[in-house]
């Protein structure tokens, strides 16, 4: 598991064993760094760091050795999520204005904006079969979801309260399948 802790400073990304053994620290010290995501293949890690001064998609091995600036861009980028076959990265970024959401490569080539919204476009969250993104929007004045094709060709709103709603988590096939059994 990763997580993101503050107790030596600014936030920092962790490691540990599901027992709770084997806790390591895999970022330095300095800058916050936070919103760690796995890789499906179990080998990297993407997260969000204050490094270079705006926060920037990094990644790293799971040992903490930094691979490099996935998103190099003069805006702020936050929320990185692998896409569930790990070819591929959805994120939010103020690149262009406000907050909207963007994929990439998983080598941070062909980044590709899929939301355009005068109001902020937040925490995407991909579908188990790649093909779809959820995310967060303030387009009503309050936070509502929507779903984003992967590739941007189209656009639905999930919900539509006057409470906020937010954070969204797609669940795994497995998860998925037992909540349809009787």
């Amino acid at each position: 598991m990763v997580f993101v802790s503050d107790r030596d400073g600014p936030a920092q990304i962790f490691a540990v064993k599901a027992d709770g053994s084997s806790e390591r620290r895999l970022t330095g010290e300095g800058v916050g760094h936070g919103s760690p995501s796995w890789s499906p293949d179990g080998d990297r890690i993407v997260y969000r760091s204050n490094e270079l001064g705006d926060p920037e998609i990094m990644i790293m091995t799971t040992s903490g050795s930094p691979l490099g600036n996935l998103s190099q861009n003069p805006g702020q980028d936050f929320s990185p999520k692998w896409s569930p076959f790990g070819s591929r990265v959805a994120f939010e970024s103020t690149r262009d204005g406000n907050s909207e959401i963007y994929v990439m490569d998983a080598d941070g080539d062909e980044q590709r904006r899929l939301t355009f919204s005068e109001a902020e476009d937040l925490d995407p969250s991909w579908s188990p079969d790649n093909g779809w993104l959820v995310f967060q929007s303030l387009r009503d004045g309050n936070s509502e979801l929507y779903l984003v094709r992967a590739d941007g060709s189209e656009e639905l709103r999930l919900t539509s309260h006057a409470s906020e709603d937010g954070q969204p988590s797609w669940g795994s096939p497995t998860i998925q399948a037992r909540s349809a059994q009787p």
